[in-house]
């Protein structure tokens, strides 16, 4: 730690450099499952994505892990957005094959 600066957990800051990268990356959307409040996913000033909110930037993507892998791979392989998908490393396993295609 930086002598005078307070200790800040990697999911805060993480959470930071989120909320600034969305400011820059207009085509950036993505989310969590169920967890965004806990991991800090929500770009705090953009709706999320529904069907009466098309141009909403955030996804609720529920607890499927596995369907949030696949989404985020569907949507970077069409092109045109760069899309994320968080979740915390306990969960990770039930994205297993998602993450190996996107390898």
């Amino acid at each position: 730690m930086v002598e005078g600066k307070e200790a800040m957990a990697t999911r805060e800051a993480s959470g930071n450099v989120l909320q600034e990268l969305s400011k820059e990356l207009p085509n950036l959307v993505g989310g969590s499952a169920d967890l965004g409040p806990s991991n800090k996913t929500a770009m705090k000033a953009y709706p999320y994505f529904s069907a009466t909110e098309v141009e909403g930037r955030n996804i609720h993507f529920g607890i499927r892990e596995h369907a949030m892998g696949c989404i985020v791979n569907g949507l970077t392989l069409h092109g045109g957005l760069v899309a994320f998908g968080a979740t915390f490393e306990v969960f990770a396993d039930f994205m297993r094959p998602a993450v190996r295609m996107a390898g």
